[in-house]
């Protein structure tokens, strides 16, 4: 990921992350992008779909990326899509109930 600033909003019963990326390049091989998400916490383990979006408030995205956040990593996967690359600055949401 270029460009990527990852905001992390904590309440009792729930997480928001909100994550703003300029571009996603996939690794050849495994076909997936992975990021650590310092501070978020290692129990909230999950699975969503991402959708990425071409602005912060769109309801319908541009593509949707299988998902999932294990021990604080965060990993993305290709799916069959392709590269997000030389596109305006994208917006992708997440909320995860403890």
């Amino acid at each position: 990921m270029t460009g990527a600033e990852l905001y992390l909003h904590k309440q009792s019963n729930w997480l928001m992350l909100v994550m703003k990326v300029t571009s996603l390049t996939f690794d050849a091989s495994q076909n997936h992008v992975q990021a650590t998400l310092p501070g978020f916490p290692s129990s909230a383990n999950t699975n969503f779909p991402l959708i990425f979006t071409e602005e912060l408030w769109s309801e319908t995205g541009s593509k949707y990326y299988p998902a999932f956040i294990e021990n604080g990593v965060l990993t993305i996967l290709k799916d069959g899509n392709g590269e997000e690359t030389n596109s305006p600055v994208k917006f992708a949401r997440a909320f995860i109930l403890r």
